[in-house]
């Protein structure tokens, strides 16, 4: 039996390495990290793959079989589940009965443990597999080794991530041990890492399809870029994703660090854009403080992109733009002497990209939103105080055929039915109380945010005529029902010849009667949009 004077000899202030453990599903830069531990007379200890893997690069290794008694059981569902290994790693270094207990059944001490998890998020969201597939990819022993590990991060070093192979072995190489400081962080990092995991696991495990009725919301993310800086200078802040997300298609050719501000204006665009993902049209919208100033579909990318920067081109300025299409020359050429942040494009022509190059504090992004899975559960969550709100997502639209004709039976005319179903597709991601004016194809007007429907109105009608755009033959959408019958009387006066609301106020017979007064076509979608 081996005696405990083997061990740990501690030293004030750092966490002195003798013996590790390692275990690695990816075992790159297992090798070198070894290499290192090796050369300051460490023993290493690994089993299975892993003990495999270093042995055949020349390291010594001490197999676990021969510290627990047994090979591993069950599949290799069981391999490190010992008392042998667990207690190496939990034991108290200084503490007089952990030490007589440990010479008495021969525990030897464990100083550092680096795990690599099997990774279950490779089949976290992969539709394909089910349960059975996930289920295998679980990791049990890893996490448990980990988390013993951070517990007793005072006497081991719990090393959850490859990247820090290197600053572990160089504090080992130049100081004789690991800093407490430093152990204690790779603990919380070891912590974070390992409820992230089992946060994919819950949220996944059964299935991927958005749930209804949760009593338990567990998610998690890492920080995968940073900001420039939060809402505001001085704020500071990050993008947390979960495997899959789908920001891991966005691609920064050039410009300067995203903002905050950047990252919500970016969801909004893409959310827009999810609703245009079947349009044979080319689609264009400028999204400024999370609001689509202005949006437009025409055959043509160029003329889309025109029309939706003249919707309304003051509020356009320092705007972010979407394509739903591989961005032209012309829209280069169209966008060089216009004042903006970002432009979002499935793809780039490269002459596209040549003539953006010259702006270069101008961020240009390459994001198929097309590509990335819409099926993994998009709840909206929103903090709220110290808890937060979890809801489903907006529903999908209903379709025109759906739509009640509450003014007149008479079948609408082709140009006014795409305007309407046009102008409530963008309504629905504008701030209530939200109004929309739509002609030809192209936002004319947006009234957003405010706290009465006719005020709501009275914007888009004054942002239109301060572009110069005629409403006469233009059509409305609103997020809510009318609650008087202001809003058609108001709509009538500037021109507009249809309107498209939820339906549902008590008094909707005014509003019809109106609008069969004035000759407006009003139709009821049975759906309310609020956005708050």
């Amino acid at each position: 039996m081996e005696s405990m004077k083997q061990g740990t000899q501690k030293t004030p202030g750092l966490v002195t390495v003798r013996r590790a453990l390692l275990s690695a599903y990816n075992k790159q830069g297992l090798v070198p990290f070894a290499r290192r531990l090796e050369a300051l007379g460490i023993e290493i200890m690994a089993s299975g793959g892993t003990a495999r893997e270093l042995t055949d690069a020349g390291i010594k290794v001490r197999s676990l079989d021969s510290l627990t008694g047994f090979s591993q059981l069950f599949g290799g569902r069981v391999k490190t589940l010992t008392p042998q290994v667990h207690g190496g790693i939990l034991q108290r270094r200084g503490h007089a009965g952990d030490r007589g207990e440990a010479e008495e059944y021969g525990i030897l001490p464990i100083d550092l443990v680096a795990v690599d998890l099997y990774p279950y998020d490779s089949v976290a969201t992969d539709r394909s597999k089910d349960t059975a597939d996930r289920v295998e990819l679980i990791d049990i022993g890893g996490p448990t080794m980990l988390r013993a590990s951070a517990k007793n991060h005072v006497s081991v070093v719990s090393i959850c991530d490859r990247s820090d192979y290197d600053r572990v072995a160089g504090c080992l190489e130049s100081g004789g041990g690991v800093p407490l400081e430093l152990s204690r962080e790779l603990a919380c990092k070891t912590f974070a890492k390992t409820a992230a995991y089992d946060a994919l696991i819950a949220s996944t495990l059964g299935g991927i399809e958005p749930g209804t009725g949760i009593e338990r919301f567990v998610w998690a993310g890492e920080k995968t870029r940073g900001v420039r800086y939060g809402e505001n200078p001085g704020q500071d802040g990050g993008l947390y994703t979960a495997p899959g997300s789908l920001w891991e298609g966005l691609q920064v050719h050039q410009g300067k660090e995203l903002s905050f501000n950047n990252l919500l204006d970016l969801v909004r665009g893409a959310l827009i854009m999810r609703e245009f993902a079947s349009e044979t049209k080319a689609v264009t919208t400028v999204i400024k403080h999370g609001i689509p100033a202005g949006t437009a579909k025409n055959e043509t990318l160029e003329e889309a992109l025109k029309r939706a920067w003249d919707g309304d081109a003051l509020s356009a300025f320092g705007g972010v733009i979407f394509f739903n299409r591989q961005a032209t020359a012309g829209c280069a050429t169209f966008l060089k002497d216009l004042f903006f942040e970002i432009v979002v494009a499935p793809s780039w022509s490269g002459a596209a990209l040549a003539i953006m190059s010259k702006k270069k504090r101008r961020i240009v992004l390459t994001w198929d939103l097309l590509k990335g899975s819409w099926d993994i559960p998009l709840k909206d969550t929103r903090w709220a105080l110290d808890g937060f709100l979890i809801q489903d997502p907006l529903p999908p639209g209903p379709p025109f055929s759906s739509w009640k004709n509450v003014t007149d039976a008479l079948s609408v005319d082709p140009r006014i039915q795409s305007d309407l179903e046009f102008a409530w597709t963008v309504c629905r991601h504008i701030r209530s109380n939200a109004i929309v004016l739509v002609k030809d194809g192209m936002t004319v007007g947006v009234g957003a945010g405010q706290t009465s429907r006719i005020d709501a109105l009275e914007i888009a009608i004054h942002k239109a005529g301060r572009a110069g755009h005629d409403l006469q033959g233009s059509v409305l959408a609103s997020d809510a029902f009318f609650p008087f019958s202001d809003v058609p009387e108001r709509a009538a006066e500037v021109g507009v010849v249809a309107m498209a609301q939820p339906g549902g106020s008590v008094k909707d017979e005014e509003s019809i009667a109106l609008c069969r007064e004035k000759g407006l076509q009003m139709f009821f979608t049975s759906q309310r949009i609020f956005t708050h």
